[in-house]
């Protein structure tokens, strides 16, 4: 991917034999995997034999490890074959594009660790690396502060709710994507909402105005999303964030279907190779699935038939629960076309799961932001008695997803009348969506 005029591209190693070796330096800028004896790390390239060089890549190191964000190396290297790569990772050229990566190469020989001064590079791209490293050193340093009160499971599930490191436990993110509630272990709208619900309650009780508010609201969502490195999932939920107080800002109303598309065009326009990232899909799906469904209002008879059978209150708590079961068959229905794309199966329990497992998930995230900050302030008594509540959370979690994934039952979705129902699905879904924006309009 030539991507400018000092990225790599593939007439730099289009001739190059099974065994040719290259002369790079780069910069680590993150761990991607890390064992006893084989690493994974993410490196942008300062120079390849001499030549300054800015692209992104992959280092797989056979038998070394120890690097650590921020280290800037020289070692001999052996570029991999992308397509070699795509095949033995199972992942496609545009994913691996969208997830910011050039070329994958194999380490050859020793490292040698150099001082920055030792680096080639200059301006901008020095810059975009240091920019890269301080973000993932800030984020490492953040997930150090949890695990002195977390062990080891609830500590690595953390660091992927918080800042969105995917080293969740590999037995909870089997399990989870059983039962097909991936998306709450990646960063997302809840994520978000959570994040901007706290520090509205903060900003409410010291009354600032409704204006100013909306101004520290976008701050703390662009920091917030600065923090975990851009994820596509919560870029669009923090766009929507954004565009609903940028509305507020001045004072017009918001529509949260033009915020979801407009969201998906600034992705896109900025990285075309996103539509091909799992992530954003399934993200965009759901969330239209929740908008659209949201919009369903109960029968006014139906309402005052509730309220008289069960009273004032409990016909609420009832309301609420019907609108949770509703948005969650919206979000899980608008996914089952992308299900059959990538994975040919779906889930029977995947609206029971993401019932039962989003609070908890939600309740960790409310506890493991005050967790950090009370750990950041020295508070450690208050850091160690909430962290316990933590670790007691995800046990549950670990429990119940064990528990459901032992009992569902996968859908195979590779019979052949499949996309005849998907695309009768497709139809109601459009249908669906056309009422609720006639239905917007009119209010």
């Amino acid at each position: 991917n030539d991507m400018g005029n000092n990225d790599i591209t593939d007439s730099d190693i289009a001739n190059d034999s099974p065994d040719a070796n290259h002369t790079i330096t780069a910069a680590v800028v993150a761990v991607e995997y890390e064992a006893s004896y084989t690493a994974t790390y993410a490196v942008r390239l300062e120079s390849l034999d001499g030549e300054p060089k800015s692209s992104r890549g992959l280092l797989f190191c056979d038998d070394f490890t120890g690097l650590e964000i921020g280290d800037y190396i020289e070692c001999i290297v052996n570029f991999e074959p992308l397509d070699e790569v795509y095949s033995f990772y199972d992942i496609g050229e545009n994913e691996l594009a969208a997830n910011g990566y050039d070329f994958a190469c194999r380490l050859v020989g020793e490292v040698t660790l150099l001082g920055q001064d030792d680096v080639v590079s200059q301006g901008i791209a020095r810059l975009n690396t240091k920019i890269e490293i301080s973000l993932n050193q800030l984020r490492s340093y953040l997930s150090s502060k949890l695990w002195v009160y977390l062990d080891r499971d609830a500590s690595r599930l953390a660091s992927a709710l918080l800042f969105g490191i995917r080293d969740e436990p590999e037995l909870l993110a089997r399990n989870f994507r059983i039962i097909g509630a991936s998306h709450l272990l990646a960063l997302s709208g809840l994520h978000i909402a959570i994040v901007c619900g706290i520090f509205s309650f903060f900003f409410r009780k010291l009354c600032i105005p409704t204006r100013p508010r909306a101004l520290l609201t976008i701050l703390v969502v662009v920091s917030y999303l600065t923090l975990t490195g851009f994820p596509y999932s919560a870029i669009r939920a923090a766009l929507m964030v954004i565009f609903v107080q940028t509305a507020k800002l001045l004072r017009h109303d918001s529509d949260r279907i033009n915020s979801l598309l407009f969201a998906a065009v600034l992705i896109l326009l900025f990285n075309p190779h996103a539509i091909f990232d799992m992530g954003f899909t399934l993200s965009f799906s759901a969330t239209l699935g929740l908008i659209v469904m949201s919009e369903a209002k109960p029968n006014m008879a139906l309402r005052k038939l509730f309220r008289k059978l069960l009273g004032k209150k409990l016909s609420r708590r009832v309301y609420a629960l019907l609108a949770a079961i509703t948005m969650t068959l919206g979000a899980v229905t608008f996914l089952v076309p992308l299900q059959w794309l990538y994975f040919g199966e779906m889930s029977m329990l995947s609206p029971v799961s993401s019932l039962i497992l989003t609070p908890i998930c939600e309740l960790m995230l409310w506890l493991l932001i005050p967790c950090l900050v009370c750990s950041l302030l020295g508070l450690s008594l208050l850091a160690d008695r909430l962290g316990l509540i933590v670790e007691l959370l995800y046990d549950a979690l670990d429990i119940i997803s064990s528990k459901l994934a032992q009992s569902t039952k996968l859908v195979s979705l590779k019979y052949p009348f499949v996309p005849i129902l998907i695309a009768l699905c497709a139809i109601t879904l459009i249908v669906l969506i056309i009422r609720t924006k006639k239905r917007m309009l009119l209010l």
